[in-house]
C-alpha cells in the first residue's frame, strides 16, 4: 500500500484536504500525518464532504509549525534530530512490522533522496516542480483536469462584510501598513463592514476594526461570516478556498488572482466588481 506523509505546513495540509475533497471516489491511500496538523484537520472537519482517506497521526514532537528537517533555520538544530528519529522508528514500524506500507509519498521534493538516506524508506513526491504551484500539482498527481479543480463555480456574491489578514508566519509576505491602510479607507468610505484580523493579540490594536484568533476553530469562524476575504498568501487563504469562501490573496508588491506560478484556485476572484476594480487602482 501507498502512504502519503503530512510534515510540512498548516497551508500545504489544506491544500491536500482541498485536493481530496474534489476526487470522485475515496482515495485508497493512506494518509499519515504528523499529529502538529491534527487541530487544523478537527476545525476543518465539518467542511468535508467527500468519505475521508484513512488517517493515522503520528506523534513526532514537531514545534516549529513543519518538520524541523524541511527548514533551513532549524535543520541541524537538536529538535530536528528528535522529530528525524521519532519519524523512521514510525515508519520502521509501519514498513517492516506491520506491513502496510511499501513506498511514501511526501508533498515536495526538496530534500526528498536526504529524507529516504536517513530513514531508510523510498519515498515519491507530489510536488515535482518549482514552475508549478502546489494546487496545479495535486491535479496532476489525481490525474484530474484543471477545469475539475473548479468543480464548483464562483456564483455571483453579495459583498457586506470583509475580513482582511495582513500577516503571515514570513515576514517578507506581509501586507506593508499604507496598504492595508489604504484599503481600509476605501472599504469603510465604501458603507462595507470590515475588520481586520491578527492572531493571538501579537498586533498592536492600532485601529478599531482589529479582531484576533487565538486557534484554528475561531480561524475558521472568522471566515465563515464574512463574504470576502483579502489574505497574504498564508494559510487563511488556503482555508477560504477549502471553505468555499471568495477571497483575494495579496503578494508582495501586487494584489492578484491565479498569477502565473503563483497559487490559483476556484474561489480566487477575478476582477469582475466595483470593489475589485477600485482596489486594484490603489497605489502599491
Amino acid at each position: 500500500m501507498k502512504a502519503q506523509l503530512f510534515l510540512r505546513s498548516y497551508g500545504d495540509y489544506v491544500v491536500a484536504l482541498a485536493s481530496q475533497q474534489i476526487l470522485p471516489t475515496s482515495s485508497s491511500l493512506l494518509w499519515i500525518v504528523s499529529d502538529h496538523l491534527k487541530p487544523l484537520h478537527e476545525a476543518l472537519t465539518p467542511h468535508l464532504h467527500n468519505p475521508q482517506p484513512s488517517i493515522h497521526f503520528l506523534p513526532l514532537g514537531i514545534k516549529k509549525g513543519l518538520l524541523s528537517f524541511f527548514t533551513n533555520k532549524y535543520f541541524y538544530s537538536t529538535q530536528s534530530l528528535r522529530e528525524l528519529w521519532a519519524l523512521r522508528q514510525s515508519l520502521h514500524i509501519l514498513t517492516k512490522k506491520q506491513g502496510l506500507v511499501n513506498l511514501f509519498l511526501v508533498e515536495q521534493f526538496r530534500r526528498k533522496k536526504l529524507l529516504g538516506w536517513f530513514t531508510g524508506q523510498s519515498f515519491e513526491a507530489v510536488h515535482v516542480s518549482k514552475t508549478t504551484n502546489i494546487y496545479e500539482s495535486y491535479n496532476r498527481f489525481w490525474h484530474q483536469s484543471q477545469a475539475l479543480f473548479f468543480k464548483n463555480p464562483v456564483k455571483p456574491i453579495i459583498i457586506k462584510r470583509i475580513v482582511i489578514f495582513p500577516n503571515s508566519r514570513k515576514p517578507e509576505k506581509e501586507m506593508p501598513q499604507y496598504l492595508l491602510d489604504n484599503i481600509i479607507n476605501y472599504a469603510t468610505e465604501s458603507g462595507f463592514q470590515l475588520k481586520v484580523a491578527f492572531f493571538n493579540n501579537k498586533q498592536p490594536d492600532t485601529n478599531r476594526f482589529s479582531i484576533y484568533y487565538k486557534d484554528f476553530p475561531s480561524l475558521v469562524k472568522i471566515i465563515e461570516e464574512n463574504d470576502f476575504v483579502i489574505s497574504t498568501d498564508s494559510l487563511p487563504a488556503h482555508i477560504a478556498q477549502f471553505i468555499q469562501k471568495p477571497h483575494w490573496i495579496f503578494y508582495t508588491n501586487a494584489i492578484v488572482c491565479g498569477a502565473k506560478n503563483r497559487i490559483s484556485d476556484a474561489y480566487c476572484i477575478q476582477l469582475s466588481n466595483s470593489f475589485v476594480r477600485a482596489l486594484s487602482l490603489i497605489h502599491i
